[in-house]
């Protein structure tokens, strides 16, 4: 049920608000009290195809564009910590944002690819030096940004 949340506005409106502030969709469930999916729900009905106008649509990705822009620099940062494990995590986590990207800007196809990592290649990454992982990282986000460009010229 979609009650006020003590400021005359639904949860909905609430959502909403904090969408286009650029909260991320599990942060605003957490504080209205709602699952995940509800926030989803109240997005869909809000900018998709049953919902308001394609510019807010738009206007709603240009927003994600940003959080997701704001949450890589801080990866990015993080890809220099001293701290092997800190580096690793942002590494991998860097990953999910730039899937995020493109699954935002239509570039990623809708499969799964089904990676296995083998003994040889856990071995490889396990006697690199972190300097060598975060090389490794930083070479495969500049790939990513350069498929990026290549894509919207």
């Amino acid at each position: 049920m979609d009650t006020d949340t003590g400021d005359g506005r639904s949860k909905a409106e609430r959502a909403i608000d904090l969408v286009e502030r650029g909260w991320s969709y599990r942060r605003i469930a957490r504080v209205l009290g709602i699952g995940k999916s509800t926030v989803c729900d109240y997005v869909s009905g809000e900018y998709g195809d049953g919902g308001k106008v394609h510019e807010k649509r738009e206007q709603l990705q240009a927003i994600e564009r940003a959080r997701l822009d704001r949450i890589a620099r801080r990866l990015d940062r993080a890809l220099r910590s001293p701290d092997d494990k800190i580096a690793v995590m942002a590494g991998a986590t860097l990953v999910k944002v730039s899937e995020s990207r493109r699954k935002l800007d239509g570039l990623d196809a809708p499969t799964k690819l089904d990676v296995k990592d083998t003994t040889e290649q856990r071995k490889r990454l396990a006697e690199m030096s972190a300097e060598q992982r975060i090389e490794l990282h930083e070479k495969a986000i500049a790939e990513e940004r350069q498929k990026l460009q290549e894509t919207r010229h």
